[in-house]
């Protein structure tokens, strides 16, 4: 089994709209060893409005000098998770935000007959969390927060910096539960 945490940045958050600006995806075997990350920034037709230049710190000129075209960035995607199977996938928010987008950008910038590769399960740790708090939701930041997670602030929402967190906090709330 392997445990693929992934997170994406977006021109925004809706679902149907929007699109995936940056991807990042680590992969642990059964035992929680490091296997591969990666990260890749994908082009988009949208210009990018000023708030997700603000939240994500990325730009139009960067997209355009490190994007790739988005059936680069589906390949990318669906390789990954060939490569490692059989694959479970971890994310924070990843059932209401990240999956569906991902989903909707695969079906929009690829025309094979099988788009998704085999996936055996979705972890959300968002969910997870707050269910074992019985609480509210709490943003990536707080949970980190909460759960004693070392981060750097000004780092969350480049999606590397956040699969690195929620790979932690996964760790954590799964030997809780």
């Amino acid at each position: 089994m392997y445990y693929i945490t992934i997170d994406i940045e977006t021109t925004g958050l809706d679902i149907y709209k929007d699109v995936p600006i940056q991807m990042a995806l680590s992969v642990h075997d059964k035992k929680d060893r490091p296997v591969w990350e990666h990260s890749f920034y994908i082009l988009t037709a949208q210009k990018l409005r000023p708030i997700i230049t603000q939240i994500t710190g990325l730009t139009d000129d960067i997209l355009l000098s490190k994007g790739v075209p988005s059936l680069d960035g589906v390949q990318q995607w669906t390789s990954a998770i060939k490569n490692f199977q059989p694959a479970t996938l971890i994310g924070y928010n990843i059932i209401n935000f990240d999956f569906p987008m991902i989903q909707n950008w695969v079906n929009a910038n690829s025309s094979v007959r099988f788009k998704f590769p085999p996936i055996c399960a979705i972890v959300d740790v968002m969910i997870l969390i707050a269910a074992e708090r019985k609480s509210k939701w709490l943003k990536l930041a707080k949970a980190a927060e909460v759960y004693e997670i070392d981060f750097v602030a000004e780092d969350l929402h480049d999606a590397m910096a956040d699969v690195r967190v929620t790979w932690e906090l996964y760790k954590k709330i799964r030997r809780e539960i």
